[in-house]
């Protein structure tokens, strides 16, 4: 299948082998690559950041000797999660942060259902700001909650809450 819209495939709707991942495709969140490279350039950040074109399982490859502080995860899909996952946990640094842009939204569920999976046998929770406008999922690989986070499975991973300050 081919992307004609970053993170979109084209055309009215797309399934997935697994059914729950019915999505409706080029939703108004998503950008061509152009739009992107332009927002880049606006935001005076195209020398700073690098825009591999392409599929996960294809492109993350090329990045196998970097280790990372800050992963923003955003698939949409099953499979989609579940490769980054699989790539980029092993190479988190201690205090760093993996955000989980669709984890519990509806029509992500199978996004949810990979992140579920992947982190059941790992002893880190995924977690968020309660404060914050949005809910908005990440992992601090850290060791336990970040300061000031909340989680809603701690006591099944036997996780300590840490106040800020």
């Amino acid at each position: 299948a081919a992307i004609d819209r970053l993170g979109c495939p084209p055309g009215e709707a797309f399934y997935t082998d697994d059914i729950e991942d019915y999505i409706t495709a080029l939703q108004p969140t998503c950008l061509s690559f152009d739009e992107l490279m332009a927002r880049l350039k606006r935001m005076r950040l195209s020398d700073q950041v690098t825009v591999i074109k392409g599929f996960f399982h294809e492109t993350l490859p090329q990045l196998g000797a970097e280790r990372f502080s800050l992963a923003h995860l955003d698939g949409d899909l099953y499979e989609s999660y579940r490769t980054c996952l699989e790539f980029v946990y092993p190479r988190m640094l201690a205090g760093g942060y993996i955000v989980l842009d669709d984890y519990r939204n509806p029509v992500y569920v199978g996004a949810q259902r990979a992140v579920e999976e992947f982190f059941a046998d790992k002893p880190d929770v995924v977690q968020y700001f309660p404060d914050a406008p949005g809910r908005r999922y990440f992992v601090y690989m850290g060791g336990g909650l970040a300061p000031g986070a909340r989680a809603e499975d701690v006591e099944s991973k036997g996780i300590v809450e840490r106040r800020a300050g």
